[in-house]
């Protein structure tokens, strides 16, 4: 059996832990870098490519929409 000393350095000794501390952070920094990249570069599919081309077709109906309304507010001759 251990002894009690033992069980008590075990327990009070953290060296390890920050060590241990360090590869968590480092690697789900790496985790989320990785899902980024994906997302930006995941080619046709990619969500940040589908979302600019949901975003331009908006804009393009946006544009057309204002250019019909500037056009029938604008008075064709003044009399």
């Amino acid at each position: 059996m251990i002894e009690r000393t033992v069980w008590k350095e075990i327990f009070v000794n953290s060296d390890g832990a920050v060590t241990l501390d360090w590869v968590a952070l480092t690697s789900s920094v790496v985790v989320i870098g990785i899902g980024l990249v994906y997302m930006v570069y995941g080619g046709e599919t990619g969500a940040i490519s589908s979302m600019i081309t949901n975003y331009n077709s908006e804009l393009d109906q946006a544009a057309a929409n204002l250019s019909g309304v500037v056009e029938a507010a604008t008075p064709s001759v003044l009399e």
